[in-house]
């Protein structure tokens, strides 16, 4: 993502660009998601049917964010060119 920074030292710096870039978007979504994601890699832990739902529609949130902000171009290619891509 071209507005994160070349390096990051800590979550907290990864947290501070994604406010800057997607700042009606509540921290807590970010926090909550990362923890999920967090126990389940290196936790080795399942997911509850309520936390995959969770990821799920932070998922579909940030698609649409995302979505928003791009110019015809990049509406095209997320639209159609992500199908088509292995």
């Amino acid at each position: 993502m071209p507005f994160l920074p070349a390096k990051m030292t800590s979550s907290e710096q990864f947290f501070d660009a994604i406010r800057k870039h997607f700042p009606e978007v509540p921290e807590r979504w970010y926090r909550r998601s990362m923890e999920i994601l967090q126990r389940a890699k290196f936790g080795g832990k399942k997911l509850a049917p309520y936390e995959i739902y969770t990821l799920y529609c932070f998922e579909e949130k940030s698609h649409r964010m995302v979505y928003k902000k791009q110019n015809v171009g990049g509406k095209l290619w997320i639209r159609y060119g992500l199908c088509v891509e292995k």
